[in-house]
């Protein structure tokens, strides 16, 4: 028996284990506070941080602040000798998974609760987080509709990579696999798998790629935009897949994928020069750059965070996002230049030497960006996906 099963957490009884991801186990409670039922996710085991508790904190009490639009709310935070647990609203012992190995779901049911989902992404993604770990395990079927679990591991919209964790791959966005960076764009590749998994009763299978046809043309079209292995050929947005979503439910064709990006050049440039009125930048360029960055504008963010780069050009925090946008927008010589520049102002920043790497690879840069990874290893013993890419590209290495 699971030693956690009938085991009290504080006011808590625990009943029965009801589904589970990469980054939380949920079980079934009762409390003794006169709060009925509960749902509680305990987090798994965690690599020894000392940082860690204050970044959990920092999480719960922004997962705390969220509405519950579509998601189960938190009632509190409970650090015990077993570890880490989450107190949240209770809606049913019945997840997404058990429910569609069970009898997969009709296409129509399957969109239907796809479009609910995507609206709770483009929730999340406009409150500035990145889901980064749905998986049918954590997604719980109540009466009004599919609700996510704990967000705690919803991760801040930044330039740092979305690391696989203990996530089952199978619901992984190829990025999150490879270690690479990873936005909003991911969790809309995984609302892709989750759609095939509803209507075909299968788990997704590795590595990930193209999947089996199924016999309903409209959810076919859907796949074909939400599985593309380029981010950028995917929807801009969660919102934009739940017009998609309506579109395909009354019969009519979706958008043409857009061609993959272009390969870059082996060159890295210097700086990326900046537009002639970048010494007029307005004090709200960081704000807007951010925003625009956030709704996955690329294109608008860069023009504006090289703005607030030019007006505020020791502040890392922007050349980070300014980055990562360059990187997002395919203009991965300029990136490079950027996360450089960042990393001559930070070097202790594993993350940042971390993208630095990410950039400088897209650029064919490899002997580079193998050194980019190491330090940034070095710097941050917690980088576990540089680490995971120093593997990558010593095996690669040995191939050759």
């Amino acid at each position: 028996m699971d030693p956690l099963t009938h085991h009290v957490v504080r006011n808590y009884q625990v009943d029965q284990e009801i589904g589970g991801d990469g980054y939380c186990r949920y079980f079934k409670a009762t409390s003794s506070l006169g709060e009925g039922t509960v749902t509680i996710a305990m987090l798994r085991p965690l690599p020894l941080d000392a940082a860690f508790p204050g970044r959990f904190q920092a999480q719960t009490e922004r997962a705390a602040a969220l509405d519950g639009h579509g998601l189960l709310r938190m009632l509190h935070a409970v650090q015990e000798p077993q570890g880490y647990f989450l107190v949240l609203d209770y809606c049913g012992d019945q997840t997404l998974y058990h429910r569609v190995l069970a009898q997969p779901y009709s296409p129509d049911q399957a969109m239907a609760t796809l479009a609910a989902l995507a609206d709770t992404l483009q929730y999340l993604h406009r409150s500035g987080l990145v889901h980064g770990a749905l998986h049918p395990q954590a997604v719980f079927l109540g009466t009004e509709g599919p609700r996510l679990g704990w967000l705690g591991v919803a991760r801040a919209v930044d330039p740092i990579s979305l690391a696989a964790g203990n996530q089952e791959p199978a619901f992984l966005a190829p990025e999150q696999c490879q270690g690479l960076p990873a936005d909003g764009r991911s969790d809309l590749y995984t609302l892709g798998l989750l759609l095939w998994f509803m209507v075909t009763g299968q788990v997704p299978p590795l590595p990930p790629g193209p999947l089996p046809r199924t016999a309903d043309p409209r959810v076919d079209a859907l796949l074909g935009r939400l599985l593309t292995t380029s981010p950028r050929q995917r929807p801009r947005s969660a919102r934009r897949v739940g017009e998609e979503i309506a579109t395909a439910q009354a019969g009519q064709p979706l958008e043409a994928v857009p061609p993959p990006p272009g390969p870059p050049s082996a060159a890295v440039s210097s700086f990326p020069p900046l537009p002639p009125e970048a010494e007029q930048a307005p004090p709200t360029a960081i704000t807007l750059g951010l925003a625009a960055y956030q709704d996955q504008r690329f294109e608008e963010a860069v023009r504006l965070l090289s703005l607030a780069a030019a007006s505020s050009p020791r502040n890392v925090r922007v050349l980070g996002y300014l980055g990562s946008a360059l990187y997002q927008c395919g203009r991965h010589q300029e990136a490079a230049a950027v996360f450089q520049n960042a990393v001559q102002i930070r070097p202790e920043s594993g993350r940042l030497r971390y993208n630095l790497g990410n950039a400088l690879l897209a650029c064919g840069c490899r002997k580079a960006a193998l050194a980019a990874f190491q330090v940034a290893w070095e710097a941050d013993p917690h980088c576990t996906a540089a680490l995971l890419a120093i593997t990558r590209l010593e095996k690669e290495t040995s191939r050759d």
